[in-house]
């Protein structure tokens, strides 16, 4: 018979390091919902129309949750990132607009 409590015990603890691992990084990069977000309900400012959209960088105050100064700056740079091209999907700066609402 195969003893394995010394391998669970081992496997729990090295979760809870993680898990405190990954809370430290969600506390000083604020989470992966300020940096990108998917596709969602957006506002096309250029075309001032209702849109579907992903976005990036943290608006409003929310950049406020990044921990991190470096990495507000990082944020800050990124959501004034503008993709390269002339259509109203890419005109807004943070955003590329994927279809009308």
């Amino acid at each position: 018979m195969i003893d394995l409590t010394g391998e669970i015990t081992s496997l729990f603890i090295g979760y809870g390091e993680l898990k405190i691992g990954l809370n430290s990084l969600k506390l000083a990069t604020g989470g992966l919902k300020q940096w990108i977000r998917f596709y969602g309900k957006s506002y096309s400012h250029v075309g001032q129309f209702k849109t579907y959209s992903t976005r990036w960088g943290a608006g409003g105050d929310y950049w406020k949750k990044i921990g991190s100064t470096v990495l507000q700056k990082w944020n800050r740079n990124l959501r004034q990132m503008r993709l390269p091209g002339n259509n109203w999907r890419v005109k807004d700066s943070g955003h590329f607009h994927w279809k009308k609402r």
